[in-house]
């Protein structure tokens, strides 16, 4: 059961119908469950109580029905608004109270009054804060009433007070709205932050081979001055230390464009000049290791990036290199259909299988000798960055009679 009564319709293009429209979007309503719906349920009964009456509701008018957003005493139902009580009185400035409906030719048409259901009517406005109807609180039954001013007053004071439920329920909402954006932008800076310390690492761990080469060749002036040597036999040493400089800001430059997101800038380089001035850059971090290079080519790829990504893989691999095999790290590459496959071999421990794929995560050092190896744990994180920025495919396999190969596939639309 639910009020009703007769009612030609509504016009959609009446300004208060466009507002309560507004109004009832702001509060979520209508359509599902509230809620708040315990809450108002509760206010319901306590009308219906307030009223000595069995049947209650809040109705909601939406478009072009009436929807009951609580009752009491009958099923919630959905209404065509043609056949709504409350759509008659919704923007009466006053509640309205009909002790008998048969009697009021308002009603007296409606099919719930013809057919007794309905006798005793009363619907109290729900205002919001901007004086705009959105509904009625409702209680009724199929036989007269009349209510005393102590009921009414009590009726008024719980439409007020189910206007006040919605309103604290809007504003949970938008807390919760507004709790969920910080929460997002707490992420967002905490990926800021970890992004920061991953790129200061970077920086670190890919400065410290032309930094240490620059280091020792500005030693080794000092002590070619000390001696007296003359200007011919400076001039090797000044220029290794200027080149280990350049590659240094041009590191820093890299790195920087790499770290904001920017693509790489592909042009032909030639491969195994690339590898010969990482060599130069690690300098001692490869004595005692034979890196052979065999007839590597030109590629197209960022220079500078390249170079990064071959001297972290061999450093890594000079770390591991196993002595009893002369520490030997071989470079090689091969063509593929449209790339260029780069392999960067070794013949020391190795990666356990399960934990080849880990070894490219950013602060990540797998295997049982991993805290035996100094580093951060950048080195192959960058190398993957740099390569997936070039469109190629980085992985590691189990070099032919032990230890780990790196590879590396480089698009070469050439």
């Amino acid at each position: 059961m639910s009020a009703a009564g007769t009612h030609s319709g509504h016009d959609l293009d009446d300004p208060r119908e466009r507002a309560r429209l507004r109004a009832l979007r702001d509060f979520g309503l209508p359509g599902g469950e509230h809620p708040a719906a315990d809450d108002l349920v509760a206010l319901v009964a306590v009308a219906a109580a307030a009223a000595g009456v069995p049947t209650a509701a809040i109705h909601l008018l939406a478009g072009d029905e009436q929807r009951a957003l609580a009752t009491v005493g009958f099923e919630m139902v959905a209404l065509p608004r043609r056949d709504s009580m409350c759509s008659l009185v919704v923007d009466e400035p006053r509640p309205v109270v009909v002790a008998d409906a048969r009697e009021d030719p308002r009603f007296s048409d409606n099919p719930f009054v013809r057919e007794g259901r309905i006798r005793f009517y009363a619907a109290f406005q729900l205002r919001t804060d901007a004086d705009l109807s959105i509904g009625t609180l409702c209680v009724f039954d199929d036989r007269p009433h009349v209510l005393g001013a102590e009921q009414r007053s009590l009726l008024q004071a719980l439409a007020d007070r189910v206007v006040g439920v919605l309103e604290l329920d809007r504003r949970v909402r938008e807390l919760t709205g507004e709790v969920r954006e910080l929460e997002a932008v707490r992420a967002g800076l905490r990926a800021d932050n970890e992004s920061l310390r991953a790129f200061a690492g970077q920086v670190s761990h890919d400065l410290r081979a032309p930094l240490s080469t620059m280091t020792l060749s500005l030693e080794l002036l000092g002590v070619g001055i000390s001696q007296g040597w003359e200007p011919p036999d400076l001039e090797p040493v000044l220029a290794r230390a200027l080149r280990g400089a350049t590659r240094m800001r041009g590191v820093v430059e890299n790195l920087f464009v790499h770290a904001t997101g920017a693509p790489a800038s592909p042009h032909p380089v030639d491969l195994g000049s690339l590898v010969e001035d990482a060599r130069e850059d690690l300098g001692p971090a490869l004595d005692g290791v034979d890196v052979t290079a065999r007839a590597l080519p030109v590629v197209v790829a960022d220079g500078p990036l390249l170079r990064l990504v071959l001297q972290n893989l061999l450093s890594n691999a000079a770390k591991f290199a196993v002595a009893e095999r002369g520490g030997e790290v071989t470079v090689t590459a091969s063509r593929r259909d449209r790339s260029w496959l780069v392999e960067v071999a070794d013949h020391g421990r190795g990666v356990p299988e399960t934990e080849r794929e880990h070894v490219f995560e950013a602060f990540v050092r797998v295997g049982e000798h991993a805290e035996l190896a100094p580093g951060t744990g950048l080195g192959l994180a960058t190398c993957r960055a740099i390569i997936e920025a070039h469109g190629g495919r980085i992985g590691l396999r189990e070099t032919a009679g032990g230890g780990a190969t790196v590879w590396f596939e480089l698009p070469d639309p050439r």
